[in-house]
């Protein structure tokens, strides 16, 4: 059986500079954070920041990377249900979505009215 070479979009994915630069993107949000689990979990990334983006540099070059199970929670009045990621999955997801935005043939997507965003 033939092994596939990685895609340039999961090469990219699988450096230091885009997991770095997600977690910049996810620590600055965190900072804004009303919930205290939230700032409390970046706080505990951020201690050892370069450890933790090491970890899953390797995880992901070696295809071990694991998301976690999210935590569902309820917000506000109307009790609206939002998932919550640990950080480590958030860093992950971020990075992602970082390389799909330099996706050229992506970019109606991204600023398409039914988007919600990133």
């Amino acid at each position: 059986m033939a092994v596939s070479r990685p895609s340039p979009h999961l090469k990219k994915l699988r450096t230091r500079p885009i997991l770095q630069s997600a977690w910049n993107h996810i620590y600055a949000n965190g900072q804004h954070s009303k919930s205290s689990d939230t700032k409390k979990a970046i706080k505990d990334f951020k201690r050892k920041e370069s450890a933790n983006i090491d970890r899953i540099y390797r995880a992901l070059l070696k295809g071990q990377y694991k998301f976690q199970p999210a935590k569902g929670v309820l917000l506000g009045k109307k009790k609206r249900p939002v998932v919550i990621s640990t950080v480590n999955d958030r860093v992950v997801q971020r990075a992602q979505l970082q390389v799909l935005q330099d996706i050229p043939s992506l970019h109606p997507f991204f600023r398409s009215p039914n988007s919600f965003g990133a």
